[in-house]
């Protein structure tokens, strides 16, 4: 509850800021995540660990947001955006790891449906002309579009995101820091750049652990946890709205 109300304060934070906002971006590109999905499986005496989806994933990333407060070597950008992430299984990884869990993926992968806000301070660090270097940090809150596999029915341990969910285990709302630069050139109102930003989860993707009553009664899936690693490379698209309106 507490992350829900953070994302609509900040969220309130960015439309309220629209009045000074200064300049629109737009950036699209690839997003690039890696799944480490980790299960324990019950093997009477010991337990089993298998480690499934090392392999990296890349999608389409899009972003719309809002400059403001921008001052000689610093400034303040929000920004909204929508991508896939999730995972592969590598060349050496089985699809079925065990008798209750068997990925049935087309071409060996899975993805997230996610919509994200992130808050950046951009720091200039070299400017020359019409070129600019930029630092940024800030925070990131993402929210999970789906729930379930509505392809795949309730029982059904063929679907990571289906497992997550049955298991009450899925992290829909996650937040975390991100690092990055970009490197901006400008004309008269307009900015054309390229961004790079690694935005790492705090919490994990899902995890889930079983009673003692549950592995003493002989439950195969004992436990498992999912960790994801999220980066972006985008171009930028800039409009500056306060030269339009002086022009």
């Amino acid at each position: 509850m507490k992350l829900k109300k953070l994302l609509l304060y900040t969220v309130l934070f960015m439309f309220g800021s629209q009045i000074q906002a200064q300049t629109l971006n737009i950036s699209f590109g690839l997003v690039q995540s890696n799944v480490q999905w980790k299960t324990g499986l019950n093997r009477a005496v010991e337990r089993y660990g298998v480690t499934s989806f090392q392999e990296p994933r890349e999608d389409i990333v899009f972003s719309v947001g809002l400059k403001y407060l921008e001052r000689e070597n610093v400034s303040f950008r929000s920004e909204f955006s929508y991508y896939h992430s999730g995972g592969s299984l590598a060349v050496y990884e089985e699809p079925s790891i065990s008798t209750i869990i068997k990925w049935d993926l087309a071409k060996s992968n899975f993805s997230i449906p996610y919509v994200s806000l992130q808050n950046y301070v951009d720091l200039v660090l070299f400017q020359q002309d019409r070129i600019r270097l930029e630092g940024l940090a800030g925070i990131h809150l993402d929210y999970i579009l789906t729930k379930e596999d509505k392809s795949a029915p309730l029982g059904d341990l063929s679907a990571p995101i289906q497992i997550l969910y049955q298991y009450d285990a899925l992290n829909r709302l996650n937040f975390g820091p991100s690092f990055g630069g970009r490197y901006i050139y400008e004309f008269k109102e307009i900015s054309l750049g390229l961004q790079y930003v690694y935005s790492p989860r705090t919490l994990q993707l899902g995890s889930y652990k079983a009673s003692d009553e549950a592995i003493t009664n002989g439950q195969e899936l004992v436990e498992f946890e999912v960790t994801e690693r999220v980066s972006f490379i985008q171009l930028t698209f800039g409009y500056n709205l306060k030269k339009n309106k002086k022009s």
